[in-house]
């Protein structure tokens, strides 16, 4: 009976995150205070744009969206390109060794995970959130992204420089040594890739020991009838 539930409880989780599987994804720009929304001017276009936290929520196929089925599961991340739009689409998920990009090299990309790893927590605010995004793009792009940076409603007094000149001071060429960060990549050239944490989402960690709790309990009943 223990090697079934094993059996069970494999077949629940691993599919999960797996890496190389195609997705349908939402991703949402989280904000629990849009008083406190940031905002920064990027040089390219000379165009004021939002920085954040980018919600990401999986659904097994777009049908399984449109129809309004549960999704497989959730998680959050910085995006990692420049002039794409982050909006919903099919996506596969990849190892950072595994990713390229013609914009920069695996050094930028491997430094911008140390940021990630070593900054972000479930407890940041959204200034924390925004100067660690902005701090991720001038990361890849050799510090050629952003010209101004302003706490949205209250220019000249920005929290989010203060944190951003923290991050890019910390950095110093310290390069990502783990294994917790994979990419989503859009199957949409045009449509923004984003880095998030590997690790299977704690709902689906439940669901698993739920089943193994339902199972235990059916075989109790069975023995005990």
């Amino acid at each position: 009976m223990k090697k079934v539930l094993l059996v069970l409880l494999l077949a629940v989780i691993l599919p999960i995150g797996q890496a190389g599987a195609a997705y349908w994804v939402i991703p949402t720009v989280n904000w629990d205070n849009w008083s406190s929304q940031v905002h920064f001017s990027d040089d390219a276009d000379g165009k004021w744009h939002e920085a954040g936290l980018i919600d990401l929520t999986f659904y097994e196929s777009q049908s399984d969206y449109d129809n309004g089925k549960q999704r497989l599961f959730s998680s959050s991340g910085f995006c990692i390109e420049l002039g794409q739009w982050a909006t919903l689409g099919e996506a596969n998920t990849k190892s950072l060794t595994s990713y390229s990009s013609s914009s920069y090299g695996q050094t930028e990309l491997y430094n911008a995970a140390w940021l990630i790893n070593e900054f972000w927590s479930d407890t940041n605010n959204n200034y924390q959130n925004g100067a660690l995004q902005i701090a991720i793009w001038d990361t890849l792009y050799s510090g050629k992204t952003v010209s101004e940076i302003m706490d949205y409603g209250s220019p000249g007094t920005s929290h989010t420089e203060g944190y951003y000149n923290n991050y890019i001071n910390a950095l110093n060429n310290s390069n990502y040594q783990g294994s917790g960060l994979e990419i989503v990549e859009f199957t949409n050239p045009n449509l923004q890739n984003i880095i998030k944490p590997v690790p299977l989402p704690a709902t689906f960690l439940l669901m698993g020991l739920g089943l193994a709790g339902l199972t235990t309990a059916r075989r109790k009943k069975i023995f005990n009838t």
